[in-house]
């Protein structure tokens, strides 16, 4: 395809996407990270031809954020990324002033290489198979005569249309509901924040096989436990000590790709909430798994998930809404998100069990994800696992470490060797 007719290559933004340009903000950057920690340090030079052949390979990321008079789209980028060495905190928001254009950054530091993106580009699933893309070139130059394994075309057949769909059009249809789910105002972390772009990042390095123990004896699965876990903290060390009638509520994202057959590496992901009330009952921790997992198994049945997702859709594409100018699309979009982010305390996201090829394992350490902080979520946790460890990672903006604290500790005390660390130099203070 010649370059002239590249330059009017554009896509839509998918469902999930068209949110996230019209509320981000100073307080809310809509930029996550994911991390591959190596065993040997980077070479800059090295990972940058490493990132272009991934980006070559993946051209769904090759793009850049334009702006329409209904809605915002994507259109072909050819400017080159960016790589610098990580100088800063993490997850602030992208100026495509100084990212060539690209809703994404690739830094370096140490042995890490991080890759933060921009949410309306692609979810967690999307943007690992950027990372592992790029990992895989890197290594490819590093070791050339032992990674041959390129795992992209190994499991999708390399097929780009798979890989461009836009799966959420799939469940447009079905949706019987009438109005948006009612929001119930959650409590909200209290204790003094930061101001800025500060976060504080505290991480727990765990044994895989420890927690998936703790959680198959207990019945429930890793997510139910360690969301449990993470509730009954909060209610031990913020809660209890203030007066509010309110619930603890948390977000789950939940990968849609598994439940319906998708390998697309744009934004498929719904979300599940669960809650309780401390101020009606005083819970025990088995109490709390108990619930956790009922509530979870119900809105993870597919019927659940569809429904709420065609609604969405639906709404998207409902006449009224589509010809509104984007201008008008976006204050209404920052009025529903502000008005559903008070129904939360925290999120909780799992990218699960990373899978790499055998040959690639013994350069790579570990995986690490980190989500960014909102005006009403100064508090989120991310999970992930490679091999024999489980990194849980805290993001704050938060003075008090009192929650991490209790979390580590509870889970050290049920047997399990918990190694801290974090961005701050205090690792030692947390347990």
């Amino acid at each position: 395809m010649s370059k002239q007719k590249e330059e009017y290559y554009w896509h839509r933004l998918d469902n999930a996407a068209k949110v996230f340009p019209a509320v981000r903000s100073s307080s809310n950057s809509s930029v996550f990270r994911i991390t591959a920690k190596l065993v040997d340090e980077i070479a800059p030079s090295i990972l940058t031809a490493a990132v272009e052949k991934a980006l070559a390979e993946l051209p769904t990321f090759h793009v850049k954020l334009r702006k329409g008079l209904f809605w915002y789209y994507w259109e072909r980028n050819f400017q080159s990324p960016i790589i610098v060495e990580d100088s800063t905190y993490p997850l602030r928001r992208i100026d495509k002033r100084q990212s060539n254009g690209f809703m994404f950054r690739v830094t370096y530091y140490g042995r890490k290489i991080n890759l933060e993106i921009f949410h309306a580009l692609t979810d967690g699933a999307g943007a690992m198979v950027l990372l592992k893309s790029i990992v895989y070139f890197y290594l490819k130059q590093c070791h050339p005569d032992v990674i041959t394994v390129n795992e992209l075309i190994a499991e999708t057949g390399f097929s780009q249309h798979a890989l461009d769909e836009d799966s959420f059009l799939r469940l447009r249809k079905g949706s019987k509901r009438s109005k948006s789910p009612k929001v119930v105002p959650a409590y909200q972390m209290k204790g003094t924040r930061y101001f800025g772009e500060r976060v504080d990042v505290t991480q727990g390095i765990l044994p895989t096989m420890g927690v998936v123990a703790l959680a198959k004896a207990a019945g429930v699965t890793v997510t139910v436990y360690l969301t449990s876990l993470l509730m009954y903290s909060i209610y031990q060390n913020n809660y209890k000590y203030y007066a509010e009638d309110k619930p603890i509520v948390f977000s789950v994202p939940v990968n849609l790709r598994g439940f319906f057959q998708s390998n697309t590496i744009r934004n498929f992901f719904s979300f599940v909430t669960v809650s309780l009330n401390f101020y009606e009952q005083d819970y025990t921790f088995e109490q709390v798994l108990e619930s956790i997992s009922h509530q979870m198994k119900d809105a993870l049945k597919v019927e659940n998930l569809t429904e709420r997702i065609a609604y969405n859709v639906n709404a998207e594409r409902n006449l009224a809404i589509r010809f509104i100018p984007l201008f008008l699309k976006n204050i209404l979009l920052r009025a529903i998100y502000s008005r559903g982010e008070k129904g939360y305390t925290s999120t909780i996201s799992n990218l699960g069990q990373i899978k790499l090829p055998q040959e690639q394992l013994p350069f790579v350490e570990r995986f690490e994800s980190l989500n960014n902080l909102t005006k009403h979520q100064c508090f989120k946790v991310c999970l992930c696992s490679l091999r024999d460890y489980m990194t849980v990672s805290f993001v704050s903006g938060m003075e008090d470490k009192d929650v991490e604290r209790y979390f580590f500790r509870f889970l050290a005390e049920k047997g399990l060797d918990v190694q801290i660390a974090g961005n701050k130099g205090d690792e030692d203070e947390i347990l």
